[in-house]
């Protein structure tokens, strides 16, 4: 679940791009939370607050996922976040009043990834799933997501994992993933959600399932 990213042109090389460690957490919490909630357009139409996007990301990045994900720095602030996992890692558990809001999310792109891996017949254990990534708005037009995502693979190459896949909203998210990094759409689908058509009308509610071999 990427959120949009503008075009990109070269990074400063004073952005330094790593893994996430224990003290970048609190920071990455609260980036991701800020652009999901102001302008990821999934959570905008099922109203999923900063609250909400806080407590997934928190618990998100309580696990080994913490591992597994990356950052973009600059004179020591986090100014972008590839939050990943493995299809392996347990489920986490969100507060009771928060978890009804985002199932309707999770069920939509649980039945994008059940649709990839029964179509394909591929096993999910080699896939490295880059689930939600964010950069500051403050650091568009740096190529940060395209650097980060590269980085992710590499590393996830290096751990044993065979393919890359994210379900990416909008046309720009998937052009850095296709066009800059090589990655192969599988299929689109459209979010519908009701109680959301409202809110839905003037956004583009696509989300594109995309993959990457790396070896």
């Amino acid at each position: 679940m990427q959120s949009p990213t503008p075009e990109h042109s070269l990074p400063p090389r004073e952005i330094e791009f790593r893994t996430m460690r224990q003290s970048d957490v609190e920071a990455s919490v609260s980036l991701v939370a800020h652009v999901f909630s102001s302008r990821e357009p999934l959570a905008l139409i099922l109203g999923l607050s900063l609250e909400h996007m806080t407590a997934l990301v928190e618990r998100l990045l309580s696990t080994a996922r913490r591992e597994r994900s990356f950052v973009a720095t600059h004179a020591g602030r986090v100014v972008a976040v590839l939050l990943n996992e493995s299809f392996d890692d347990p489920e986490i558990t969100l507060p009771a009043h928060l978890a009804g809001d985002f199932a309707p999310l999770f069920d939509f792109l649980g039945k994008m990834d059940e649709r990839y891996f029964q179509q394909s017949g591929m096993n999910k254990s080699k896939f490295f799933h880059q689930f939600i990534g964010a950069v500051d708005s403050d650091y568009s037009n740096l190529s940060i997501s395209e650097n980060l995502i590269n980085l992710s693979n590499r590393e996830a190459k290096a751990w044993g994992f065979a393919h890359s896949i994210a379900e990416v909203t909008g046309e720009i998210s998937k052009r850095v993933l296709v066009h800059k990094c090589g990655y192969t759409e599988e299929f689109s689908t459209r979010f519908e959600h009701i109680q959301g058509k409202i809110r839905a009308q003037n956004m583009d509610t696509t989300c594109s399932l995309v993959t990457k071999l790396l070896f």
